[in-house]
């Protein structure tokens, strides 16, 4: 499979974690480098930018968030490599409206890294 905007993996946040649904937010660029973005439960400190619910997607079975202060640039062969290897698995892809909606946190979002967000403009 090649990853590229709005496809998903299950993949822990580190080895020995449970694992998390992360989005693929962007096609990769030349280097094979994107951003990508895990979901999380909502809990009562939780960033609140973009919030989720089970309708959005198949895997979310409760109120989640989107985690902008764990989001990160990744190369997708990494992750396809993780996922071949057995550490993750692929999920359904999110709709366009949601991938816009969870771009748009990228900037809005007072928890993500100055890193990020530069890499997104």
């Amino acid at each position: 499979m090649s990853l590229s905007a709005g496809h998903t993996f299950l993949i822990p946040i580190k080895l020995g974690y449970k694992d998390h649904l992360w989005i693929v937010l962007f096609d990769p660029d030349a280097s094979g480098n994107t951003i990508i973005a895990n979901v999380t439960t909502e809990m009562a400190l939780s960033d609140l930018t973009v919030r989720l619910a089970p309708e959005d997607h198949p895997f979310i079975c409760r109120p989640s968030v989107i985690f902008y202060a764990e989001a990160c640039i990744a190369n997708v062969s990494d992750i396809e490599k993780a996922v071949n290897a057995g550490i993750g698995e692929y999920k359904e892809p999110i709709s366009q409206t949601l991938l816009n909606k969870v771009r748009e946190g990228i900037i809005n979002s007072p928890h993500t890294k100055i890193k990020i967000q530069d890499y997104y403009k």
